[in-house]
């Protein structure tokens, strides 16, 4: 300005302003879904750890990116993942992230199996596996061999068995025993009819 002309101004070159990386710590939240075959889609997220802070005009998206898991629709255990390439967060080169990738935070659980069949009468409480029809999530069944064994030897309507140990199961097709709990008394429901004489 004008008043400039007043004075004898000096710049002095004191060194460089250097911008450090903010250090951030996140988590990933623990999550879990029971066995459906991949039917339902389960959302996962990631959190800042305790005595962590971002910036006030960033958000936590900004950071993570895209959070996705592991893929995989078996039982067992995923991790949480947090946005790279692409999918990284818009303002993460501005962190200095610390997130543990391998992090088992998503859970598939173990579904149950349901057992259904129908008898004629015959004088034993024996009930033979292959008159079961045995059935898992997302039209997944089963096969069994063997014999669970019934309360009484009398006619029924749809109860369960009192002991499945003699049954012997095996996966049709594509499925797994392993996505599924061991079949219980109460997974089961048969009945007896009468016999015509």
């Amino acid at each position: 300005g004008a008043a400039n002309t007043l004075y004898d101004v000096t710049y002095q070159d004191t060194g460089v302003l250097t911008v450090n990386r903010r250090a951030v710590t996140l988590t990933a939240d623990a999550a879990s879904k029971v066995y459906d075959g991949g039917v339902v889609s389960v959302p996962v997220s990631v959190s800042l750890a305790n005595g962590t802070t971002i910036a006030s005009f960033d958000t936590l998206t900004d950071v993570t990116g895209t959070v996705t898991r592991e893929a995989g629709e078996n039982v067992g255990l995923y991790d949480i993942v947090i946005g790279t390439g692409a999918n990284a967060g818009a303002k993460a080169d501005n962190y200095d992230i610390t997130f543990e990738a391998d992090n088992d935070a998503f859970e598939i659980q173990k579904a149950r199996l349901t057992a259904t069949g129908s008898m004629v009468y015959d004088g034993t409480t024996q009930f033979a596996g292959a008159d079961l029809t045995i059935v898992g999530v997302n039209s997944e069944t089963f096969a069994a061999t063997g014999h669970g064994i019934m309360s009484s030897k009398h006619v029924k309507t749809n109860e369960a068995l009192v002991d499945v140990a003699g049954l012997t199961l095996s996966a049709n097709g594509a499925a797994l025993l392993s996505n599924y709990e061991l079949l219980a008394p109460t997974d089961t429901s048969v009945s007896v009819t009468e016999l015509a004489i």
